[in-house]
């Protein structure tokens, strides 16, 4: 893996190519530091300590996000992939606490000394880590890194915020942030109680009361809430038509979901698209 180096020891790394097995079977060591990995091609299993970790982007994207508090043991059980194509970005700890306050460290991935969590990227993380891997033609290797770094910070921005979010409040339940992230991981699926029920392992009524009695509000409350601040990224950000907003935010007409948006931020969505620079 190619890695850059940039101020405050932020680093990007990027590996284009062929993987068939275990590289380097030895573990080795990991220094405590904060890492977001997108698999874009292929398929990685390694361990940190006792914890496996498997990606797989044969259907897409697939990324783990890592908060190492304190040193562990890294060994790869083996990476495939004809191309295998990844990135990688890191930084120290005290960093991200910086970024996310003093509640933010508190929370969810930030509280363990050893947390991660997996997901599949959305669309713009994934375009956002292809542009990583091969940024457009520019004169200097500074403009390349410098567009590289900017692709990369945005990234960060964008798991934190989906994962981490400032606006939630801190909880001392671990099965309440359990269910959070769970349903921040799964805004674009089915997330009726019966599936719930399944992937937690948990009945509904264990399900809602955790997670009521925790963040005041209800499964349906806080997930139209998401949706509805998904489809505002899409459409202030990413340029999204508002029937595509309109998708992500679960509605299944436009006309119901820009009655909803006007109601929240005062504007229909149409006015809204590409505002953010």
């Amino acid at each position: 893996m190619t890695v850059t180096r940039y101020p405050g020891n932020f680093r990007i790394g990027v590996l284009d190519g062929f993987a068939d097995g275990v590289g380097d079977p030895l573990p080795c060591r990991l220094d405590p530091k904060f890492q977001i990995l997108v698999l874009l091609a292929g398929r990685q299993v390694f361990h940190l300590d006792h914890h496996r970790i498997e990606l797989d982007a044969e259907t897409g994207p697939h990324a783990v996000m890592m908060h190492l508090t304190r040193s562990c043991t890294l060994r790869y059980a083996g990476s495939w992939g004809d191309p295998f194509r990844k990135i990688a970005l890191a930084c120290d700890c005290d960093w991200i606490n910086q970024l996310m306050g003093e509640d933010g460290t508190r929370r969810g991935l930030l509280e363990s000394p050893l947390g991660y969590v997996t997901w599949r990227p959305d669309t713009e993380i994934a375009r956002l880590a292809v542009q990583i891997v091969a940024p457009p033609p520019t004169e200097t290797t500074a403009q390349a890194n410098l567009f590289r770094m900017s692709r990369g910070l945005e990234i960060l921005r964008r798991c934190l915020t989906d994962h981490l979010p400032c606006g939630a409040p801190p909880t001392a339940d671990p099965v309440a942030e359990t269910i959070r992230l769970y349903l921040n991981r799964h805004l674009g699926h089915d997330l009726s109680l019966p599936r719930m029920e399944s992937d937690l392992g948990l009945n509904r009524r264990s399900i809602q009361r955790h997670f009521t009695k925790s963040f005041g509000c209800t499964l349906r409350d806080y997930v139209r809430t998401e949706r509805m601040a998904r489809a505002h990224r899409a459409l202030a950000e990413e340029g999204a038509s508002v029937h595509q907003a309109a998708h992500l935010a679960g509605y299944g007409t436009v006309a119901n979901f820009s009655t909803a948006f006007r109601r929240i931020y005062g504007v229909p969505p149409k006015d809204m698209r590409n505002r953010s620079i």
